[in-house]
Order: structure tokens, then C-alpha cells, then sequence
């Protein structure tokens, strides 16, 4: 990993770690983790309606081009589900991502859990402060999508609502059927 990373991404796992509702934010090596990049890790506290504790990693693809830098923010929601309830999220899935200005959730590699994943281009040649700012807007968009749009999708894992049912919801054009708690305040 590049020097101008490996100080971005420490400078930023401080930032968040001073943040209200982040907790545990460290950096873990890609020798400790065994991939290719260092990753940014963190609980974030009270997501969603259902005020749970998700994870947070954030990190640099490792490209090549030291030109322009990949970063990444993956909020983990859902780390099993049923796999009766694949297809309906799947489904709501493709449905709230057409419908979302930027990043998108995706249910992971293996298709096991639930995600939402926004990444962002930082340019090399910027001033590491408006890099970290751009960082840090970046992870706050992402943790604010996923605390905003996750009680819908939850509803869709739990079989209390369809994937129509959810974006009709989400759009607010129902008045019947479940939406998640405290959504309409």
C-alpha cells in the first residue's frame, strides 16, 4: 500500500473514531486480513430504526495509478439471513438501487449478507485535507444511505412486506401495509 493511503486511511480511522456513534474504528493491515488492501474498521452504533450496531470498513482499492485513489465505504447490515428470502432481496435490492442517487446495496460475494457500498474517486494531487474531507463525506453519505433505506430492506428479509410493497413505501405512495418504525416522523 502507498505511503499517501496508508496515511489517508490512518488519518481518517482517527476522524471517525472521535465520532459519537462510532466505536472500535482501527486499521487492520492487508497482511493481518490477507487481501490486498488495508481496511478501516469500525461498529457504527444504533443504525436504523431498529438502533443495531452494523459494521463499517473502509478502505483503498489498490490500484496501480497513484493518480486518482479508489475509496471505499462497505456497511455490513445483515450478516445471515434466510435463504428462503434471496429472491424478494434480490429483487427489492435491484429495485431501491435504481431509485438511489449514488452507491448501492448488493447482498455480497457469496450472496450471504447485506451491504451497501459507495466509492468514491480521490484525486492524488489534492491537499490531504480536502482528501480527507472527501473521505469523510463520502463515509457519512454511505452510513446515512444505509441507516435511511435499511428498515425496508430488513422488512423484505423478514417476508413482512414484497419488494413492490417496500418501494411503494419507500416512495410514499401507501398508507397500508408495514413500513419500518418510526419512519413517517
Amino acid at each position: 500500500m502507498s505511503e499517501i493511503r496508508k496515511k489517508l486511511l490512518t488519518a481518517f480511522t482517527k476522524e471517525i473514531g472521535e465520532a459519537e456513534d462510532i466505536r472500535d474504528a482501527s486499521v487492520f493491515t492487508a497482511e493481518e486480513l490477507g487481501i490486498d488492501a488495508d481496511v478501516a474498521r469500525c461498529a457504527i452504533t444504533e443504525l436504523g430504526l431498529e438502533l443495531i450496531d452494523v459494521l463499517g470498513e473502509f478502505f483503498f482499492y489498490p490500484y496501480e495509478d497513484e493518480e486518482v485513489l479508489y475509496f471505499s465505504s462497505v456497511i455490513t447490515i445483515a450478516d445471515e439471513y434466510d435463504e428462503n428470502a434471496m429472491s424478494d432481496l434480490e429483487a427489492a435490492v435491484s429495485r431501491i438501487n435504481a431509485f438511489l442517487p449514488c452507491g448501492a446495496f448488493t447482498t455480497g460475494a457469496e450472496g450471504k449478507n447485506l451491504i451497501y457500498k459507495y466509492t468514491i474517486p480521490v484525486m492524488a494531487d489534492m491537499k490531504e485535507k480536502d482528501q480527507l474531507r472527501s473521505m469523510l463525506t463520502a463515509a457519512n453519505a454511505a452510513i446515512t444511505t444505509a441507516d435511511t433505506y435499511m428498515g425496508y430492506l430488513v422488512l423484505v428479509i423478514g417476508g413482512d412486506v414484497t419488494p413492490e410493497e417496500m418501494m411503494e413505501a419507500v416512495l410514499g405512495k401507501t398508507d397500508d401495509g408495514p413500513e419500518p418504525e418510526g419512519a413517517s416522523e
